[in-house]
């Protein structure tokens, strides 16, 4: 769940996790998420979805790989179209 401030806004965070819709199969979808980045180093992204029982982990060892956009990428591969 989305934390909320003072002003009764939401963060978008809640607990560590980025929160966010986004589409998969064409419909507006719950996602959960980390994703981290060591200039020089490496990158990471780990995306679920709830409603779809699905989970994607991505690795990369080039900074600012755009791991969240593969990530996506890779779950719309595993999501059956309505």
């Amino acid at each position: 769940t989305s934390q909320r401030l003072g002003s009764g806004a939401e963060t978008g965070y809640g607990l560590g996790w980025h929160l966010e819709t986004v589409s998969l199969a064409g419909a507006p979808t719950r996602a959960a998420g980390h994703d981290g980045d060591v200039l020089g180093g490496m990158a990471t992204s780990l995306l679920a979805f709830p409603e779809h029982g699905l989970v994607v982990a991505v690795t990369s060892n080039i900074s600012y790989a755009g791991t969240a956009e593969v990530a996506r990428a890779i779950a719309e591969a595993f999501t059956s179209r309505p």
